[in-house]
């Protein structure tokens, strides 16, 4: 398994040291994938696993006791790329191209 290593200067020195897993997959990932990821995040680090995808409940519950772990699934991901798309380099906006749409929310409206 190999992992993807962010840092925040240019030597790699600085903590937090960011290390992240990322699967494309529809299924569950189980705890042991996420066991086997953690295993490289040593205490000063920050382990980020993101999948396409969910984390089985042994996966999540793993996780809620490692206070520098955190669990992506593909419904958070893609919210998170909502949230700050404008605020995403252009070269990443083309990358996913997307466009905002306005629609009436008639949940809203119904309820006034």
């Amino acid at each position: 398994m190999t992992a993807s290593i962010a840092h925040r200067d240019e030597l790699g020195i600085e903590p937090p040291i960011l290390k992240i897993q990322v699967k494309t997959n529809d299924a569950n990932i189980g705890a042991d994938a996420v066991k086997a990821f953690y295993a490289m995040v040593e205490d000063r680090d920050v382990g980020l696993f993101i999948t396409t995808g969910g984390f089985s409940a042994s996966a999540l519950d793993f996780a809620r006791t490692r206070g520098n772990l955190r669990l992506v699934t593909g419904v958070e991901l893609i919210g998170l790329i909502q949230k700050h798309y404008d605020g995403l380099s252009p070269h990443y906006r083309q990358q996913i191209p997307l466009r905002r749409v306005l629609a009436p929310d008639v949940q809203e409206a119904e309820a006034a």
